[in-house]
């Protein structure tokens, strides 16, 4: 998942040109960890005629398929921001490790 943004960040977004401001914040709440990636200085990256790329769909499958979250992507001035909220359950511990990921 991180991957794929990391790697979407240097094509086409905040890390493609020095200086791209690139935020992550996280919030957690007792049923849900919300993940806030927010970048600046993206540019759309040419999509297919379903509307969304591979990376898209990729990132799709993994939050609301594997995960059972949702994916939220918006339109902010000079950039995009992706809401991810995943289920506090996947960042459990147990025995040791992370019971989801």
């Amino acid at each position: 998942m991180f991957h794929e943004l990391a790697t979407n960040a240097v094509k086409y977004g905040a890390l493609a040109a020095a200086g791209g401001p690139l935020a992550i914040d996280v919030g957690i709440e007792p049923e849900t960890v919300t993940i806030e990636w927010r970048e600046e200085g993206a540019r759309a990256p040419q999509e297919t005629e379903s509307g969304t790329g591979f990376g898209s769909k990729l990132l799709e499958a993994i939050v609301e398929g594997r995960f059972r979250g949702t994916l939220e992507r918006i339109r902010i001035s000079g950039g995009i921001q992706l809401n991810l909220h995943l289920p506090a359950s996947l960042f459990a511990m147990e025995r040791g490790r992370s019971a989801g990921l």
